[in-house]
């Protein structure tokens, strides 16, 4: 279930990166510099998401994960949805945050899941389906910005990591609530 996850995080950031440009140039205003302002928010978020993570409790991880995916996606469609540069630079810092606490909850989930012998395959397989997952975004970013223009493409786009976090919560997350 953390491959699926993983997948879907990095498939939303491939999406991020294309419609990030197309939120600050044309529904924002913000020109061609605030693309460069809102990844630095995103930046800022993740130094902050770092030291968060590393503070997190270890029998909630799966509960961490998906907090993190939840909150990873919502801010990304509450800039589609209230298209204001303030909103958004607060959204895409609260995106560091959740990405920066999501990496760190993901990776020690796969490596506490995992025998010593059998790591390197499957961190392996892992990063196959982060590359998937980052190429499946930036193919699909013009289509949902064709199909939904900008501030459709931004709702679409943050809706479905939080679906995604539902799914797998329903999956694994009650096994972790009965050994807490």
């Amino acid at each position: 279930w953390s491959n699926l996850g993983a997948y879907f995080q990095v498939l939303t950031r491939g999406l991020l990166n294309a419609l990030v440009v197309v939120a600050a140039i044309e529904l924002l205003g913000m020109g061609e510099a605030g693309a460069g302002l809102l990844g630095a928010a995103l930046g800022l978020g993740g130094l902050v998401g770092a030291v968060f993570a590393m503070s997190s409790r270890p029998e909630r991880l799966v509960r961490t994960e998906v907090t993190a995916l939840i909150f990873w996606g919502l801010p990304i469609a509450l800039i589609g949805l209230i298209p204001m540069p303030a909103i958004a630079l607060a959204a895409m810092v609260v995106v560091g945050v959740a990405n920066a606490t999501y990496d760190v909850t993901l990776f020690t989930i796969i490596q506490r899941g995992s025998r010593n012998d059998e790591r390197a395959a499957v961190l392996s397989v892992l990063e196959g389906v982060i590359g998937a997952g980052l190429v499946s975004g930036s193919l699909l970013a013009p289509l949902l910005t064709w199909a939904f223009g900008a501030r459709g493409a931004l709702v679409v786009t943050g809706a479905i990591l939080p679906i995604v976090a539902v799914v797998i919560f329903a999956r694994i997350g009650r096994s972790e609530e009965r050994r807490v």
